[in-house]
């Protein structure tokens, strides 16, 4: 029990700082523990108005744990957590707003759709737990079943519908009270994958047309990078890189980063050298040697443990008598596998196996040698620990 925290009618009354609305949520210092377990250990971003930020990573990394405090559907172990310039959890002075005072609209994973309820019922019962009168709650709710395409669908039994209209009708329950900031919870991880596609590009329209501010969470890394202005990335409670989704896809920090972006080359190495301007030469072994940008925050050290990652994408695959500049090492081709828009190799050399891609109007035959050629830019190396 948290018995030293307590629930306030309003943190502007308690004489809580709340002029500084340049930020939609922020989030300061938050723990959330369960028993001895730390599902969240101590992280902090902001939320700029009308943007979306995506909390990416994989299962039990804190991503849901950090939503669920945002949304006060947990109380949070320490922290700070203010939503639209009020403090809705503040551990230190004992700050709790409950959950439905917080103006913010929910979509969960499941929908939570009730089945024995309308299309409109479903959507209207926020307004009617509210208060919200009878006439406007139906106006309301007309208006933003409209929004989303499913106004032709308020009489229908909720029992009756796709998956995707569910999806349609959850996201407009989330909206109907407008609500300043959204939360979406894997919205989008139980619909097929066209439809999956679809709803992305609905929920940016919605999204510009009523100017919500939306926080999303994804283990999903190209739904992150296809919805978010700005991605945070999560390993085990803890923030491991925050930044736009260009700016992360071609920067990892780490090699956890690389690896969950879909680097599906990230191999053990040892620092050969040092050069300029971030520059590193990574021995593999066997006499292969790649030029990278390393990309750790602390220092490299010659003669050290590293990691380094490069993605299949930029692979080259040359001639095996071509020199292809120094950033190269000989290979052979193992497997082949046909994508539609590309095709997938596995080249080995030595004790190593790359994943690399071509284009379908130039194949490369099974057993053919090769020259695996990356460009030093496309190279990252980090610190073994990372």
């Amino acid at each position: 029990m948290h018995d030293a925290r307590r629930t306030i009618p309003d943190a502007s009354s308690q004489g809580v700082d709340v002029s500084n609305r340049s930020v939609a949520v922020k989030v300061e210092r938050l723990v959330m523990s369960f028993g001895t377990v730390h599902a969240v250990g101590g992280i902090g971003f902001d939320v700029v108005p009308g943007s979306t930020v995506t909390l990416l990573g994989p299962s039990g990394c804190g991503k849901t744990t950090t939503l669920r405090c945002i949304a006060g559907l947990e109380m949070p172990t320490a922290g700070r957590i203010t939503v639209g310039g009020h403090v809705v959890f503040d551990g230190e002075n004992g700050i709790f707003i409950e959950p439905e005072r917080r103006n913010i609209g929910m979509v969960f994973q499941s929908y939570a759709i009730w089945p024995h309820m309308t299309v409109g019922g479903n959507v209207g019962f926020p307004l009617a737990i509210s208060g919200v009168p009878k006439r406007q709650a139906e106006e309301r709710t007309r208006a933003v079943l409209d929004l989303v395409g499913l106004g032709e669908l308020q009489g229908r039994s909720a029992a009756d519908l796709s998956g995707g209209q569910q999806q349609r009708v959850a996201l407009a329950r989330a909206l109907v009270h407008e609500p300043r900031v959204v939360l979406f919870d894997e919205p989008l991880s139980n619909l097929d994958a066209n439809l999956r596609e679809r709803m992305r590009t609905e929920l940016q329209l919605l999204q510009s047309r009523l100017g919500f501010t939306a926080i999303f969470v994804t283990h999903d890394q190209e739904e992150a990078l296809s919805l978010s202005d700005h991605i945070v990335i999560m390993n085990k409670g803890l923030i491991e890189q925050t930044g736009t989704p260009q700016d992360i896809f071609k920067n990892p920090e780490t090699a956890f980063t690389a690896r969950f972006l879909g680097y599906s080359n990230v191999f053990p190495g040892r620092l050969a050298a040092i050069g300029d301007a971030g520059s590193v030469a990574v021995d593999l072994g066997e006499g292969r040697r790649l030029s990278a940008r390393w990309r750790s925050r602390s220092p490299p050290r010659q003669g050290a443990d590293c990691t380094i990652a490069f993605r299949a994408d930029r692979v080259a695959l040359m001639p095996a008598n071509d020199p292809a500049g120094g950033n190269a090492f000989p290979g052979v081709v193992e497997t082949v596998a046909f994508l539609g828009t590309c095709f997938d190799y596995t080249i080995t050399s030595g004790a190593v196996q790359v994943q690399a891609e071509g284009p379908v109007d130039h194949p490369v035959a099974r057993g053919q040698a090769v020259s695996v050629a990356i460009a030093p830019e496309h190279c990252h190396a980090f610190a073994a620990e990372d």
